[in-house]
């Protein structure tokens, strides 16, 4: 949890995890995920998101495969 010390009511929690599983020596295959939850006038954002406006929360989700030649 992310707190603003000149703000009590400014509060944002952010989560995520990720994973990757090799399907060959050459494919891997990899997912994150990530959840924000603004509280105040924060604007904590994921990474790989959009920004969340304060107030509001959002969940970011990104899947790829990765192939090395």
């Amino acid at each position: 949890m992310l707190k603003d010390r000149n703000n009590s009511t400014n509060k944002s929690t952010e989560v995520a995890a990720g994973a990757e599983y090799s399907l060959s020596k050459a494919t891997l295959v990899y997912g994150q995920v990530g959840y924000v939850n603004n509280r105040g006038t924060m604007t904590q954002t994921i990474t790989y998101g959009q920004p969340a406006a304060p107030g509001m929360g959002t969940t970011a989700v990104m899947l790829g495969l990765r192939h090395y030649f």
